[in-house]
């Protein structure tokens, strides 16, 4: 495991949380744009962890997530994707 890899899942978990109350009803849009801040702000003050390529790969797991999804969530995937569309391109690089 990369030293990425831990705050990465952290996030990642907390998305699929949130995208869990989404199926539920619930509107978590707010709480996902919150969560997405929070883990960019995470990402940047981790001592020996290069932000841009957490970013990356939150992000790609985001949308991967969001592809696996069954279509009989639909809630759920769109959570995904929402949360992965709120990791800005300017972090990406």
């Amino acid at each position: 495991m990369s030293s990425i890899d831990a705050p990465i899942r952290q996030y990642v978990e907390k998305i699929q949380a949130l995208a869990v109350k989404a199926l539920d009803g619930e509107d978590v849009a707010n709480r996902l744009e919150q969560t997405v801040r929070d883990a960019l702000h995470h990402f940047g003050v981790v001592v020996g962890v290069d932000k841009n390529a957490c970013a990356r790969e939150f992000r790609r797991q985001l949308n991967q997530i969001a592809r696996l999804t069954h279509e009989s969530q639909p809630a759920y995937r769109q959570a995904m994707q929402e949360a992965a569309s709120h990791v800005p391109e300017s972090s990406l690089n």
